[in-house]
């Protein structure tokens, strides 16, 4: 499942308008589309319209609120999204063509629901973490690993109320579902390929044992084994995106990250990004930053330049 075409009005912090994601004449979007502009020009905000735009139709958690979606003046807000489907998704819901389009309606008052073809709709609120699957998933500048692990008896059904909203709480759950898959009480598959693409975001590290105080512990040559929440910021985000890729089986899916820079230099924020698209080639990352060495991997039919502050 990847994005096509995006336009919305009305949506509060972002100037009406639209994109065209696809890469070519046929419509087949973009494996990478990267959004920048000055501070305040809306790089987070049109990300919050795509999942404004998509959990309108097909809700994995609670909907946006109005005055998120609206501001405080607004009235009405509309969010057109033609999404691109594999020919697995296609042959799964019996759709004829890839392009399938849903609109959303945000108002105060008077607005029936739009229903949207049910083959979209099944495939937008289908979720869970089979990598064969395709989700949307929202990667934010808030983002981060909590000091305190959250145990869930339902995993899915956690991360799944939590994969499209903000805030580090979303990621409280990782440490715990890595422990367990590294105790052998989940898929070892996973538990491998999450060692090894933590090792390739941070080659300096190896994610080791669990110790005897039920901490996941990651080794560095030369000294103690180090529990993940000591780690530093920079290291945390690289097991807070193993964990997400790997654990929740981001695969074929569309991933909206917002500020990859975060904690890092514009350049290992582009190889770490490069390693991310390797693991799961399958993705479409759109991604919104002010660094220039990720602007820089976009070509121009990708790259979409934001204005001022809005």
């Amino acid at each position: 499942m990847k994005i096509a075409s995006v336009a919305w009005k009305g949506f509060a912090g972002l100037a009406d308008g639209s994109l065209d994601l696809a890469r070519d004449g046929g419509g087949v979007p973009a494996d990478l589309v990267v959004v920048t502009g000055p501070p305040g020009a809306g790089k987070t905000r049109l990300l919050e319209a795509i999942i404004a735009g998509k959990e309108r139709v097909a809700a994995y958690g609670p909907r946006p609120k109005l005055d998120d979606v609206l501001g405080k003046m607004g009235t009405a807000a509309k969010i057109t999204i033609d999404w691109w489907l594999s020919e697995e998704e296609r042959a799964f819901v019996g759709a004829p063509k890839p392009l399938q389009t849903t609109e959303s309606i945000y108002a105060r008052s008077g607005v029936a629901e739009l229903a949207p073809d049910p083959a979209i709709g099944v495939l937008l609120e289908r979720y869970d973490h089979d990598p064969r699957h395709g989700k949307v998933d929202y990667i934010p500048a808030d983002r981060g690993l909590p000091t305190y692990t959250t145990s869930v008896s339902n995993p899915v059904y956690e991360q799944r109320t939590k994969r499209l909203t903000r805030g580090p709480d979303k990621y409280g759950a990782l440490s715990k579902l890595a422990t367990d898959t590294i105790l052998g009480r989940g898929d070892p598959a996973r538990s491998e390929a999450l060692a090894g693409l933590f090792k390739q975001l941070c080659p300096h590290l190896r994610l080791g044992k669990v110790s005897s105080t039920g901490d996941l512990e990651v080794e560095r040559e030369g000294r103690p084994p180090t529990p993940v929440s000591r780690l530093s910021m920079s290291e945390k985000q690289a097991f807070m995106l193993a964990a997400s890729m790997v654990l929740v089986g981001l695969n074929h899916s569309i991933l909206l990250f917002d500020t990859p820079e975060l904690y890092l230099s514009g350049a290992e924020a582009r190889r770490r990004l490069d390693v991310l698209r390797g693991f799961a080639p399958a993705n479409q990352w759109i991604v919104a930053t002010s660094s220039e060495e990720i602007v820089a991997m976009a070509d121009h039919k990708s790259l979409v330049r934001l204005g001022g502050p809005q």
